[in-house]
């Protein structure tokens, strides 16, 4: 992102790569700070030639427990790409991974850390 808005060119560039290398991407994954608007979604479609469903947000999230559930939607869109029969979703242990996302952000306390050395002065300490 610039200024707050996000950039669409580099990953027209590195797609444009792919396919001089005879590579095909079937899905774009877009790091990101923030969720990507649907206008820059549409745009990468446009450009990239993928279908819009298939233009992956991967913004940061609160901890890494997040990002499995973030990801849960590709599961379903690889195994269509592939014509694969869809695993069923493990609703239980879903739930108790949002717990543990949840948890951990609850639990999140600024701590401080003190180091104390003898001979903190010397090159190699």
């Amino acid at each position: 992102t610039n200024g707050g808005e996000h950039k669409t060119k580099p990953t027209q560039q590195n797609i444009r790569e792919l396919r001089a290398l005879g590579l095909t991407p079937d899905f774009i994954a877009c790091r990101s700070k923030t969720p990507i608007a649907e206008k820059v979604r549409e745009k990468i479609k446009m450009h990239c030639h993928v279908k819009s469903s298939n233009v992956i947000n991967v913004y940061d999230v609160s901890n890494l427990y997040r990002v499995p559930i973030l990801l849960q939607g590709m599961i379903g869109l690889i195994s269509e790409q592939l014509q694969i029969n869809r695993p069923g979703r493990p609703t239980k242990m879903l739930r108790k991974w949002h717990e543990l996302a949840d948890t951990y952000d609850k639990v999140m306390d600024p701590i401080r850390i003190c180091l104390v050395g003898k001979y903190t002065k010397l090159s190699d300490a």
